[in-house]
């Protein structure tokens, strides 16, 4: 594991905010898709395993030395490139969840790495999370795939699809399943990013498949 120490990775992880935003909006790779419809056709318990023994692990290094540990040799079922989100839930509430539609590391495990520690510290919604939440966080981790544009008047089932919204430099996202109709899921989206209610903005819909501990 290469190790970094900690008040590097905050430094670091100001910027993923930005990164992440400008990854929302970027065009999928070919690998991306081909990727996701093979995860979403066979549900891999493997990679699911490997995720969120990899999150807990990045946890557990963090909040016990203050070191992040980034994998130097990395399984081949983590070496594919996918936008996911981290998502930790202290007794059975969100308290983080951070991510991006589309990569913006190498591989799926740095992806892993640096959104389960930006989901713990930096997820502007919440407090950060300390070494004392540890045994009370369950990680959800969801793999990201077929983001589109949706036109004006154009829906999809909040149950299935997830939405990125966006005006201006603003953007508030909802995974799937945190809200039951698409007029919520649009209205949750506008108050997480601060958008005002009648403003019209640009709609992202995307599938996941999730795993969580």
């Amino acid at each position: 594991m290469r190790q970094d120490s900690g008040g590097g990775f905050r430094r670091q992880v100001g910027l993923v905010l930005l990164c992440s935003l400008f990854a929302l909006f970027g065009a999928a790779y070919p690998q991306e898709d081909a990727f996701f419809s093979s995860l979403r056709r066979e549900k891999d318990p493997v990679l699911g395993r490997s995720l969120l023994a990899l999150s807990r692990r990045t946890l557990v290094t963090y909040f016990k030395t203050g070191k992040v540990s980034w994998p130097r040799e990395v399984p081949k079922s983590l070496s594919h490139r996918a936008g996911l989100f981290v998502t930790l839930l202290v007794d059975g509430r969100n308290r983080g969840c951070m991510g991006s539609l589309h990569p913006t590391e190498k591989d799926l495990a740095a992806e892993t790495v640096k959104n389960t520690l930006a989901a713990a510290l930096e997820d502007p919604l919440h407090p950060p999370l300390s070494s004392r939440d540890l045994p009370r966080i369950r990680i959800v981790i969801s793999v990201v795939g077929n983001p589109e544009h949706l036109a004006p008047g154009e829906t999809r089932d909040p149950l299935r699809f997830g939405l990125l919204v966006r005006s201006g430099g603003r953007a508030g996202v909802l995974l799937p399943a945190e809200a039951r109709t698409f007029k919520g899921q649009v209205k949750a989206c506008k108050r997480k990013a601060g958008i005002r209610e009648g403003a019209f903005v640009e709609k992202i819909a995307f599938e996941t498949v999730s795993f969580r501990e």
